[in-house]
């Protein structure tokens, strides 16, 4: 299993070899997507919650 940091810092190592592996290049596309809306969110609530405390 791949990282999440290693796959962000390296999506163009990651299409090629899910296309080696005959795997959709849509999986990364949604895989960028979702982590970057998690991490906004992620940061969002350490702002919310640095705000109560």
């Amino acid at each position: 299993m791949l990282d999440a940091k290693f796959i962000r810092q390296n999506p163009g190592k990651v299409r090629i070899a899910l296309k080696n592996r005959n795997y959709d290049e849509k999986i990364l596309d949604d895989f960028l997507v979702l982590d970057e809306k998690w991490r906004e969110k992620l940061l969002e609530y350490e702002k919310l919650k640095s705000f109560q405390n």
